[in-house]
């Protein structure tokens, strides 16, 4: 009879804990709608797209000579509008070599990036930390926060890397709440 109660008292555990991780499933799934909304509804998109134009680099050798983890490469460009009609900014990169794979052809690094767009209206902030090739020609970034009118953002990046020029894409999402 004792072990009949204590399977009883087991069951009677197992609800209690199931019934509180469905009602901790239900906060969690209701947090996360409410977090992608705002008052007046979700929020919504903006892509916005640039022309990458010329560039400046200069390389920070650390630690053993030639490429070693701790190196650094930064790297400046013009933004110009999407129509090359009209230089709106800046955008600034410096990547931290983390390892080496391979060698030669088959080389692949990760890297760990930053990168700045400067714009008339304040900036966005990008981070990465990826895999890479020489001969990858696409990066893409996490769209991590900004300045001025780009305080609330959040989303994603990509650049294409081309010659002579290449194209700077956002895709962002603001988290302030929009007016009524």
């Amino acid at each position: 009879m004792r072990i009949h109660r204590q399977d009883h008292t087991l069951r009677k555990i197992r609800r209690h804990w199931l019934v509180a991780f469905t009602v901790c499933l239900g906060v969690a799934v209701v947090g996360g709608i409410s977090v992608a909304s705002t008052p007046h509804g979700p929020t919504r998109g903006h892509i916005v797209r640039f022309q990458i134009v010329g560039y400046e680099s200069d390389d920070l050798d650390v630690g053993a000579s030639g490429r070693s983890p701790g190196d650094t490469f930064f790297v400046q460009h013009q933004l110009w509008n999407a129509d090359h009609t009209r230089r709106v900014g800046r955008y600034d990169t410096a990547c931290t070599l983390e390892k080496d794979y391979g060698s030669g052809a088959t080389l692949t690094s990760l890297n760990r990036c930053t990168a700045t767009v400067f714009l008339a209206d304040g900036t966005i902030e990008l981070a990465n930390r990826a895999y890479r090739t020489e001969s990858e020609k696409r990066l893409r970034y996490a769209v991590v926060g900004g300045t001025g009118t780009y305080m609330s953002i959040v989303g994603q990046a990509t650049v294409v890397f081309g010659e002579p020029e290449g194209t700077l894409r956002l895709e962002l999402v603001s988290t302030r709440p929009a007016a009524p």
